[in-house]
C-alpha cells in the first residue's frame, strides 16, 4: 500500500471517528520509517480530532522538524488557533511566508489568521495581494469586501458584487451584499 493510500485510509478512519484504528495505523506507518513527517501529520489530525491541541501541536511540530510542508503547518496552525494562541499561529505563518512568498495556501491562512487578531490592515493588504493575481475567488473577494466596508472604503460594494457574481448562489455573498 502507498504512503498516500495510507494516509487517504487513516484520514478517512479519524473522519468516522474510528480512531483506535488510525491510531494503530499511524503508529504501523512508523515503525516502517521513524523519519515519516506524515505519520506525524496524521498524529496531529488524529490529536485534533480527539479534542487534544496540545498534543497536535507536537506532533505538527515534530513533521515541520522532519520535513517542512504546507500541511505540516496549517496543521500547525489550527492547533495554535484551537488552543487560542493566534499570535505563534501568526509568527508561523510569517516565518514561512519569508521562505515561501508564493505559498498561495499559507497566505490566504495567514489573511485569514490576521481577522481574529484585529491586524485589519496586514489582512487588507495580503487580500489585494492575493487577488492581483487571482481575481475569481469570491471567498477573497468577500473577505475583502467585509474589510473594506470596516474602514468605509467605497470599493465595498463593487467588491462584494463581483463576489456575488462569481457565486450567485452563496449565502455568504448575498449577506455580504446585504450591509
Amino acid at each position: 500500500v502507498s504512503d498516500e493510500a495510507l494516509a487517504a485510509l487513516i484520514r478517512l478512519e479519524i473522519q468516522t471517528n474510528a480512531l483506535d484504528d488510525a491510531e494503530k495505523r499511524i503508529a504501523d506507518m512508523r515503525r516502517d520509517d521513524m523519519s515519516n513527517a506524515m505519520a506525524d501529520i496524521l498524529s496531529g489530525e488524529l490529536a485534533m480530532k480527539r479534542g487534544l491541541p496540545d498534543e497536535a501541536i507536537k506532533a505538527y511540530g515534530a513533521a515541520q522538524q522532519r520535513m517542512p510542508s504546507t500541511a505540516g503547518l496549517l496543521g500547525l496552525v489550527d492547533a495554535l488557533t484551537a488552543k487560542g494562541d493566534l499570535a505563534r499561529a501568526i509568527d508561523a505563518l510569517e516565518q514561512w511566508r519569508k521562505q515561501h512568498p508564493d505559498d498561495r495556501q499559507a497566505l490566504t491562512r495567514l489573511a485569514l489568521t490576521y481577522l481574529p487578531a484585529q491586524r485589519l490592515d496586514e489582512a487588507r493588504v495580503l487580500y489585494e495581494q492575493l487577488l492581483a493575481t487571482t481575481q475569481d475567488d469570491p471567498m477573497l473577494l468577500l473577505n475583502l469586501a467585509r474589510l473594506y466596508q470596516l474602514k468605509g472604503d467605497k470599493r465595498a460594494r463593487a467588491t462584494a458584487e463581483k463576489a456575488l457574481a462569481l457565486a450567485p448562489e452563496s449565502a455568504s455573498a448575498l449577506d455580504t451584499l446585504g450591509w
